[in-house]
């Protein structure tokens, strides 16, 4: 089994930007009693992160490794999404017209897991990857001809929010991982 590791330092803040993907325009909203934590370069940071068997998933985790009792690591929130799941939301997001087209076009929709116990949530960017190499009209009719034309997704973590009451829980009371 191949592991692709991604590891980025986020800082906790009070706010989170929204991305418009479509505009490229980003709005901050106050995102308190949750706290965000953000991945600033996610598009960069996760470029290399693909899922294209069915058997395979996303995994995230979001730790803490300076706590009030020592530099013990503390896990502050897990989540997964399956190969599966992703190909629903990400049809459910764009219909079946738009979704032949987005592999050409290189649109994205937003996958959003709940953590633990329906705690806390994290934003992940999926971008589908054509079947054809073809471009244009050609790629086109390669990705209707191999019906919804997605040979896998693109996945990149945006986000991650969190309630504040428990974010302090698990920092002051959680056993280290």
């Amino acid at each position: 089994m191949h592991i692709h590791r991604v590891k980025r330092v986020v800082y906790a803040s009070p706010s989170f930007t929204t991305v418009n993907r479509r505009d490229k325009d980003a709005d901050t909203l106050i995102s308190y009693p949750d706290i965000s934590f953000a991945v600033d370069d996610f598009h960069e940071a996760f470029e290399n992160t693909t899922i294209s068997d069915p058997d395979h998933c996303f995994c995230v985790r979001l730790n803490s490794t300076n706590s009030p009792n020592g530099p013990a690591v503390v896990n502050l929130f897990a989540g997964f999404v399956s190969f599966d799941a992703l190909q629903k939301a990400y049809w459910e997001g764009h219909g079946r017209v738009r979704g032949l087209l987005a592999p050409l076009t290189g649109e994205d929709t937003t996958v959003v897991m709940r953590g633990p116990g329906g705690h806390g949530q994290a934003d992940v960017c999926v971008r589908a990857l054509g079947n054809s190499n073809r471009k244009g009209l050609a790629g086109l009719i390669g990705n209707v001809a191999q019906y919804r034309g997605v040979k896998g997704f693109q996945v990149s973590l945006m986000s991650i929010r969190l309630p504040w009451q428990q974010l302090a829980r698990d920092l002051l009371f959680q056993q280290s991982s």
